[in-house]
């Protein structure tokens, strides 16, 4: 005969679950009466409501590039195109005061630019991790090595594209990353006439023109002239960033489906080596001799000259023959000089 333990004294006040569960239906009721009876104590104490008012439609608009021909070579729209593109119109540029092609590409998803710091002599940019393809018009420019890399004046484009991934079916060998290409301020069939004057920071002057239109009653003959005449000091001591630039083009246009345009470039950097390249320590790093300023020139004033001289010639030639059929053909030839007085000193010996 077996008998079983005496319940104690909490499981004899433990409700059944039957019970639990009429007592929380019976809850339910007291909520929702809780819950009608605290708006209405609100209501009565605010005073009458006034009616309401209608606000006008807000219009958003931005200068936001809808096409590139980069990508396929073609008049695509950008949202019919499989592949990450990102365009940096002439507005956007000017509105945002880019100095170099490596500023412009701040705000671009994907990409990076002056991973070393503050640099007159190159543009240094990264897009998906990878130095990109740089292109000029659809056409590759000269890489160079280190600081000869090729620096274009962004106050002579009209966009910049940049293309994330690889693009070796259009272009050949392409980095993994992906390329990037600048395209120059084209002749306009409705006239221009811009004249500019800058001043700013580090005894920056400035002064430019645009000038476009047509030359003749027909509209025929288009052409555009840019230039621009910079002298400007940097952050850091005996490093200036002086540029001279001229872009004369020109385009004949006899109908609506043929076009040739001529382009041409003239541009002069003069300035100096010796910044950045800085140790951790006095930097990100606490030092013993204190904290390395930020204009501090690790150069030698008078040796660490660095001009670079580019210019080139080419065309483009266009002929539609309808129903989604045109020929398209560019060429340029250009030539790039640096003088660096023969070596540079740096923070690690001679350059």
């Amino acid at each position: 005969m077996s008998s079983s333990p005496a319940p104690t004294a909490a499981a004899r006040h433990r409700p059944s679950l039957p019970q639990a569960i009429r007592a929380a239906l019976l809850g339910v009721p007291l909520l929702a009466a809780l819950a009608m009876v605290t708006p209405a104590h609100a209501y009565d104490a605010a005073s009458t409501p006034q009616s309401a008012t209608a606000l006008s439609g807000v219009q958003v608009t931005a200068p936001i590039a809808r096409e590139s021909d980069s990508v396929t070579k073609t008049d695509t729209p950008i949202i019919e195109i499989p592949q990450s593109v990102s365009v940096i119109t002439a507005e956007q540029l000017s509105q945002r005061g880019i100095q170099g092609i490596e500023e412009a590409v701040w705000y671009t998803a994907g990409a990076q630019g002056g991973g070393y710091g503050a640099d007159a002599r190159s543009d240094w940019m990264l897009v998906r991790g990878f130095t990109p393809a740089r292109y000029l018009d659809g056409l590759a420019l000269p890489e160079g090595s280190g600081t000869s890399i090729t620096r274009i004046e962004p106050y002579g484009l009209e966009r910049l594209e940049v293309i994330k991934g690889p693009s070796s079916v259009v272009y050949g060998a392409m980095p993994p990353g992906g390329m990037v290409n600048m395209v120059s301020k084209r002749p306009t069939a409705q006239p221009l006439h811009e004249v500019g004057v800058e001043v700013g920071s580090f005894d920056l002057r400035q002064g430019t023109f645009d000038f476009a239109g047509p030359l003749n009653d027909a509209g025929t003959l288009l052409y555009r002239l840019t230039g621009l005449a910079r002298n400007s000091d940097t952050m850091t001591d005996y490093i200036k960033d002086d540029r001279y630039y001229l872009a004369p083009a020109l385009t004949w246009k006899p109908d609506d489906n043929t076009s040739l345009t001529l382009l041409s470039r003239y541009q002069k950097a003069e300035t100096a080596s010796g910044a950045g390249f800085l140790p951790a320590e006095g930097t990100l790093l606490p030092s013993p001799h204190g904290k390395i300023p930020r204009d501090r020139f690790t150069g030698e004033p008078g040796q660490n000259d660095y001009d670079k001289t580019l210019a080139s010639i080419g065309y483009e030639f266009h002929h539609d023959f309808a129903n989604g059929l045109a020929f398209n053909q560019n060429l340029r030839y250009g030539t790039a000089d640096v003088d660096n007085n023969g070596a540079n000193v740096g923070a690690f010996g001679l350059l």
